[in-house]
């Protein structure tokens, strides 16, 4: 498995976590809620396009 499909399987896997944090979200008890789940899984999908973004100029030079 090469770096960029690691990243890309990193990526899809904080987009669905992402997802469910959406749906566990209760607008009415939001101090409940995961508030610092969406926070880090935002993080982390920027983190990894920035990754695939610098992995892709990697190959064409």
């Amino acid at each position: 498995m090469s770096r960029k499909t690691g990243a890309i399987g990193v990526l899809i896997a904080g987009i669905l976590l992402l997802i469910m944090n959406f749906l566990e979200l209760d607008f009415n008890h939001l101090e409940k809620g995961p508030l610092a789940g969406i926070l880090s899984n935002v993080l982390l999908i920027i983190a990894m396009i920035l990754s695939i973004r610098h992995l892709n100029n990697e190959e064409q030079t």
